[in-house]
């Protein structure tokens, strides 16, 4: 794939659509916001991989790593932003 450029393209002209897995691909080792712990508060985590099903995300360097299945994601709306 190409840029991100082309990616938001894929998403707005009736082509076929990214998975989130794609979309996401995009984001490895940079912070990423996540609602994990309080109802309308993001925290920022670092995306360290992307799986099939799931991402993984870490809170600080060399700390503990946590698993999200895409099927936990309910928007994405930075991550569209980050496409225009």
């Amino acid at each position: 794939m190409g840029n991100i450029k082309d990616a938001y393209d894929i998403l707005t002209d009736g082509s076929p659509r990214l998975t989130m897995k794609e979309i996401f691909e995009h984001y490895v080792g940079q912070k990423i916001g996540l609602n994990f712990k309080e109802i309308g508060k993001f925290h920022a985590l670092t995306l360290i991989a992307v799986h099939d099903d799931y991402f993984s995300v870490r809170v600080t360097d060399g700390g503990a790593v946590a698993h999200y299945p895409f099927g936990r994601c309910y928007r994405s709306l930075s991550l569209r932003r980050a496409f225009r």
